[in-house]
């Protein structure tokens, strides 16, 4: 085990002040050290590792060590918000000095996802008057600023979306300034009901596609699938991206249904994240990313089960229990159930067909099931549904595609966090060709570059590379592409901030027992994010490096 001393802590707290923020000669120095050390002192008697006895020397003082550290994160929640810079300056030293104290890689993967937790929560702690608690009070306050023109970013079983009203021109003008998104790229609109007046007033289709659109509505909705049919000349071109196609969703999020409830207009929202960065599924990555936006953000994280028992807006009593079971386990990790965004279709009556834009958790098997029952109705059965077709856009990524302005999330680079990503390839010994040819250059990744890589995996496919590596996690280690979709994102935004990283090598999901197996109807989807988040750029990677 490490030893770690009061003594030398301090010395290189010392040391890493000074190369952080500079001598006391130099200029904001020393107010940067006076403003630091309360936190260091606050910090230092919480660790037993500290004592100088002859006890603490025994085994057992890492150990002892990391307990401290957790107890200085329960601490630096406790901080106010005058000073978060210094406070995140404070949970980085943390890592700095297990760098430079300690020798076990396991310990220092300890201490680097503590400090991510740690810093994870100063960005939430220092944005928190953008807060708006899941309360009827909450929810009636941002349904108002919607009616308003303003934006208010919420939860969905998918991601955080970042909602405007969608008949609000100048409101949905505000959404793209915000994130930085292009015009090109329309918006998806949330509506309460698929056959409210709301929903009716966005859409003008034919007789056959209306049928078809009811039957995947009671199919699926509300649920993640948006639906993409011709406008209405009600809705404005900012949402549509002047196609005069719009897409409509019915979220399944209980915290979604009430503010759209509440604000009692339909409610154009993308992922509300800054553009062409990983997908928010936690309130902390949406303030991360937009807080210095002042965009007030509906509480994910808000204690749910406390939200159920006072019933919430539009939440029937008898069903309260049942959400309260759910909403309780989904608190323990996730506020988005699926992790990744809504499987986009286009209903195309003059084709005959169905067009799947973007993958997620309805499979096309799911698609097709309602095309086949259709054709047994009687009612319907004057069309004959047996000339539709489902299709899917080509799984090889593109840079430019002929219908990418007609759903989102069409982009080769997508999802994508600030570091360069690669899907790995795992090459057969003495393979030196035979790369997945996808969007970009393919290489082999060196074993020298595995020691600055983080390595997010899947069921255990690179696992033989995690003591080569700088950190690890596995995306699922029994093989779940939904348990993997709801970490997808989530691991991406923690991979970015780590120190010393360069590279993120993801596993992928692409074979045959995941995307045609048990786990199609989000598998596909998955492997869509992974392939966006690497911009299609696929690295041959051997198991055999010595």
């Amino acid at each position: 085990m490490t030893y770690i001393c009061m003594k030398s802590l301090y010395k290189c707290f010392n040391r890493k002040l000074v190369y952080t923020f500079g001598s006391r000669r130099t200029r904001g120095g020393a107010e940067a050290r006076k403003d630091f050390f309360p936190y260091a002192q606050r910090f230092f008697p919480l660790c037993p590792a500290y004592e100088t006895s002859t006890k603490s020397r025994k085994s057992g003082r890492s150990e002892r060590f990391l307990k401290g550290l957790d107890e200085a994160h329960c601490i630096t929640g406790e901080f106010d918000n005058e000073n978060i810079l210094a406070q995140t300056h404070f949970v980085r030293m943390l890592l700095s000095v297990s760098s430079y104290l300690t020798t076990k890689m396991v310990l220092r993967r300890q201490m680097q996802r503590l400090v991510y937790t740690a810093e994870t929560s100063a960005v939430a702690a220092a944005h928190e008057h953008l807060l708006i608690d899941p309360t009827p009070e909450g929810f009636q306050k941002a349904g108002e600023m919607l009616r308003r023109g303003e934006l208010v970013a919420f939860p969905t079983e998918t991601v955080y979306g970042l909602g405007a009203d969608a008949f609000n021109d100048v409101a949905v003008r505000s959404v793209f300034t915000a994130k930085d998104r292009p015009w090109t790229d329309p918006l998806i609109v949330h509506v309460l009901h698929g056959d409210s007046e709301d929903t009716r007033s966005l859409v003008d289709m034919s007789p056959t596609e209306t049928i078809l659109f009811n039957s995947l509505a009671d199919k699926f909705w509300p649920g993640p699938l948006t639906m993409i049919v011709p406008a209405s000349k009600k809705v404005p071109s900012s949402v549509t991206a002047g196609t005069s196609k719009v897409g409509i969703r019915v979220p399944a999020h209980h915290m979604a249904r009430s503010l759209l409830d509440a604000a009692q207009c339909p409610v154009a929202a993308p992922s509300a994240n800054r553009f062409g960065h990983v997908s928010p599924t936690q309130c902390s990555h949406v303030l991360s990313d937009l807080g210095d936006k002042n965009v007030s953000v509906l509480n994910g994280e808000f204690n749910l089960a406390s939200y159920v028992n006072m019933g919430g807006i539009g939440i029937e009593e008898e069903e309260q229990q049942q959400q309260q079971q759910q909403q309780q386990q989904q608190q323990q990790h996730f506020s988005c159930e699926h992790g990744i965004e809504s499987t986009v279709v286009e209903i195309d009556g003059s084709q005959s067909k169905l067009t799947i834009f973007r993958h997620g958790a309805v499979a096309a098997t799911q698609l097709r099931s309602v095309l086949k029952s259709l054709s047994y109705q009687a009612e319907t059965q004057s069309i004959d549904w047996r000339e539709w077709e489902v299709c899917t856009l080509s799984r090889k990524l593109s840079l430019s595609g002929s219908k990418g302005d007609v759903s989102p999330g069409q982009g080769i680079t997508h999802y994508a966090p600030s570091l360069p990503c690669y899907a790995a390839q795992v090459l057969l010994e003495n393979e030196n060709s035979g790369l997945l040819e996808s969007g970009g250059a393919t290489s082999t990744f060196e074993q020298t570059e595995l020691a600055r890589t983080i390595i997010l995996d899947f069921h255990g496919k690179l696992c033989s590379l995690r003591s080569k590596a700088l950190d690890y996690k596995d995306l699922s280690k029994t093989g779940s592409c939904k348990e993997a979709a709801k970490r997808i994102f989530d691991y991406l935004r923690w991979a970015e901030l780590q120190e010393g990283a360069h590279h993120v090598l993801i596993a992928q999901v692409e074979d045959e027992n995941y995307i045609n197996g048990e786990n199609d109807s989000i598998a596909n989807g998955l492997q869509d994010r992974i392939l966006r988040a690497c911009s299609a750029q696929v690295r041959g990677v051997s198991l055999g490096y010595e």
